[in-house]
């Protein structure tokens, strides 16, 4: 049988630098059924020209969750 290697453990987790990505409850934007919408405020990444952060609008709750797992998946 062929030996396996482990690597070892890190001792400290890894800390993101990144600002967190926030879920923003925007009741002034409402849509056809009249329920307000959500968005998610994305903070700029360092280094970058523009410093302010960009709101993505989503239609639902649901919707605005799945987004943030999935960006905040790939940082």
């Amino acid at each position: 049988m062929p030996k396996t290697t482990t690597k070892p453990r890190r001792s400290t987790p890894r800390v993101s630098t990144l600002a967190p990505i926030r879920l923003v409850h925007i009741p002034a934007a409402v849509d056809a059924d009249g329920e307000p919408r959500v968005a998610l405020e994305v903070p700029p990444r360092p280094g970058m020209q523009q410093r302010r952060p960009v709101l993505l609008m989503f239609a639902s709750m649901a919707a605005a969750l799945d987004g943030k797992r999935a960006m905040e998946g790939a940082r």
